[in-house]
């Protein structure tokens, strides 16, 4: 349980270290996986799991079109690893090679 600001609730965190229920990997074909990237609030701090935005979204995408299956996933990255990928990225299409 977390107290946020006098209220209790309880942060999920799935073994992929995702605040979500376990996602197959590889994704299913039939699936349509929604990521979101983004901090804390992205991350829903303060409310449980369904209460998250990427929930309602998951549930919004599934009630208009209940044709298709959805799940999604919160990516919280640190700045320092998108910057990471940003310059690999960069090496890798000048073709100037890995870091030393």
């Amino acid at each position: 349980m977390i107290d946020c600001h006098g209220d209790k609730y309880r942060l999920m965190v799935s073994s992929q270290g995702l605040r979500n229920e376990e996602i197959p990997v590889p994704k299913p074909a039939s699936v349509y996986r929604a990521i979101a990237l983004g901090d804390s609030i992205t991350e829903g701090g303060g409310v449980e799991l369904d209460g998250t935005f990427v929930k309602l979204l998951e549930r919004s995408l599934q009630i208009e079109n209940p044709e298709h299956a959805y799940d999604q996933a919160h990516l919280k990255p640190t700045t320092h690893q998108i910057v990471a990928k940003v310059i690999l990225q960069a090496l890798h299409e000048y073709e100037l090679g890995p870091p030393l």
